[in-house]
């Protein structure tokens, strides 16, 4: 906020918002047949007070910029034009604020379907995110960023996503964050929505060692579900040449496809990649994961077990033959891909490279060949499986960065919106990056 303006506090600002969006709501009211024509005169009072108020807070700020110009002392160096005190980074601040104080008691709300002990978590759980959201809000390397993305796979599924994240750093290690989100997919019948708001958590004690955690909501199908993650990451050495262990854990809704939404099927899973080294650049890797597939009518196990052989080739870079079996325990009619068994080799190759202006490029592809055999049934024929990943970091003025993913693959079992031994799918995911004034 900026003292010593009425107004332009978190108060000031939710009550002139919901003053100018007043018209638009007794124009949707009239559109649909809803409420007296009468409520007009209170609607375009209340927003007349909102205008008013905008331009006053803007005149105060005007005037107050140039008293303080024409009270500099003599000595200073002329020449520097007045300028409004009125800043709108400021205000911008204050407007995330609001949104994140809205948000939370929007959740809060919707906690009270829950029982008395989850709901008494939850409010501990946000009440200790809001804290310190506004304990560390001027913190340094404190961001918020924008993301955008969509995909398309071969069943003519599409998805769009938008999502915004408040990131703030409470310490060198430390940081937390608010991420909120929108998602909509549709299959040329029917569609589906998502929204979700959840809380992160980031401590790096050291390099190459990370702790993540998210914990929140996602509202899908006209109901609330938990969703969060949780990842540790550890290496042995910081150079990344020693022991290192990646495990994560992380329930939320399956949204590839609309009858994945209706059906609100969860997947709450467990997994870990453990990377070994052997001698000079040569290392074996070991995947796991399992996870539980769970709607209302049943529950299903799908397992991945995995090994790889991998050669660091460059600094930055490696290339790899791996081989991975994923299996499901029984066929499901929930709308995702359940084969018995699916066995894919592949050669792959990633790359990391960074440039003298930070410009960060990374590639990851991978090609082999993949099997599958569908419940009750014996492995069919060997098949191309191909996979790809590309991510571009372009640093922009200040420390504003631009980032760009592309996704790619077609392989049998690639992902559980999958239908079919034959599925693929690609997508794309474009974000925004600025600090927090």
């Amino acid at each position: 906020m900026t003292a010593g303006l009425p107004g332009t506090g978190i108060g000031g600002l939710f009550y002139v918002a919901s003053a100018l969006a007043m018209p638009l709501r007794e124009a949707y009211r009239r559109v649909t047949r809803r409420g007296p024509r009468t409520r007009w005169r209170i609607v375009a009072g209340q927003a007349g007070l909102g205008v008013a108020i905008v331009a006053a807070m803007w005149g105060a700020g005007w005037l107050l910029g140039l008293a303080l110009h024409a009270a500099r002392p003599l000595g200073t160096i002329g020449g520097v034009p007045a300028s409004n005190v009125l800043r709108t980074a400021t205000l911008a601040l204050t407007v995330g604020m609001l949104a994140a104080v809205l948000g939370g008691v929007e959740v809060l709300r919707a906690c009270l379907v829950w029982s008395a002990r989850r709901r008494r978590s939850t409010v501990m759980l946000l009440a200790f995110g809001v804290a310190m959201a506004a304990g560390h809000a001027a913190a340094a390397q404190s961001t918020i960023s924008g993301q955008v993305a969509g995909s398309r796979d071969s069943d003519g599924n599409v998805m769009f996503r938008l999502g915004t994240t408040v990131d703030l750093a409470a310490s060198s290690t430390t940081r937390f964050g608010l991420t909120a989100s929108h998602a909509g997919v549709k299959d040329g019948v029917g569609a589906a929505g998502l929204d979700e708001v959840v809380l992160r958590g980031t401590w790096r004690p050291r390099k190459g060692s990370s702790v993540d955690a998210t914990a929140g909501f996602v509202r899908a199908a006209a109901r609330l579900a938990p969703s969060g993650q949780v990842r540790v990451r550890w290496r042995a050495s910081a150079d990344g040449n020693g022991l290192a262990l990646d495990l994560r854990a992380r329930r939320g809704i399956l949204d590839g496809t609309p009858q994945l939404v209706a059906n609100r099927v969860a997947r709450s899973e467990l997994g870990g990649v453990l990377n070994v080294p052997l001698v000079g650049a040569l290392r074996i890797r070991g995947i796991g994961r399992a996870a539980v597939l769970q709607d209302s009518l049943e529950s299903n196990w799908r397992t991945l077990l995995g090994g790889a052989v991998v050669l660091a080739v460059l600094p930055g870079g490696e290339v790899s033959g791996q081989y991975t079996e994923l299996r499901h325990a029984h066929a499901s009619t929930a709308g995702y891909f359940a084969p018995r068994l699916v066995q894919v080799v592949q050669a792959g190759s990633y790359v990391e490279v960074e440039t003298a202006r930070a410009l960060t490029l990374a590639l990851d592809v991978g090609a082999g060949v993949g099997r599958v055999a569908a419940q009750g049934a014996p492995l069919g024929p060997w098949r191309p499986a191909l996979r790809g990943y590309a991510l571009i970091l372009l640093p922009l003025a200040g420390r504003t960065q631009l980032s760009l993913e592309v996704e790619a693959e077609d392989s049998p079992g690639a992902g559980e919106a999958a239908t079919s031994p034959s599925w693929r799918y690609l997508s794309t995911a474009l974000s925004l990056r600025w600090p927090l004034p």
